[in-house]
């Protein structure tokens, strides 16, 4: 009930605080855009987004037209609030995260080697720029 309404409550007036990103979808004229100035915005923003992973950094340079089809295929954009959790407790992880606006704060479980850091330590915060995953993606893994 109270608590349930307090946290939508926080969270709405979180979302009205932030600036807006434009969403493609949002953009009325987007459609007459021909297919290849669309695959081109798609490349430049995808190499912006990519461009702090040393992989995938690189791979934007060598293979533009790969890169696309990447991107179109394999990423989503996810939007989330304060306190929105995406890593939870026994679930594998799949994914990897690129901060676009904002900061991650990481909360590790009270079992999670990162539970003895203190609050303020740089390890468990991902700013604007900056890329995070899961280390399930190469281990099977489960948070803690």
């Amino acid at each position: 009930g109270k608590l349930l309404t307090r946290a939508i409550k926080v969270q709405i007036l979180s979302a009205l605080r932030q600036k807006q990103r434009l969403r493609a979808d949002q953009v009325e004229l987007l459609p007459l855009v021909s297919s290849s100035l669309k695959n081109a915005l798609n490349l430049q923003v995808g190499r912006t987004q990519l461009a702090p992973h040393p992989f995938l950094g690189a791979w934007a340079h060598i293979d533009s037209a790969c890169l696309i089809s990447f991107v179109h295929d394999s990423m989503t954009e996810l939007r989330i609030s304060i306190d929105d959790a995406l890593f939870f407790d026994e679930e594998p992880g799949t994914s990897m995260f690129f901060v676009l606006a904002g900061s991650l704060l990481y909360k590790p479980g009270c079992s999670a080697r990162e539970s003895t850091f203190h609050h303020t330590d740089r390890r468990l915060r991902c700013e604007r720029g900056e890329f995070c995953t899961e280390v399930a993606l190469w281990f099977d893994w489960h948070h803690l």
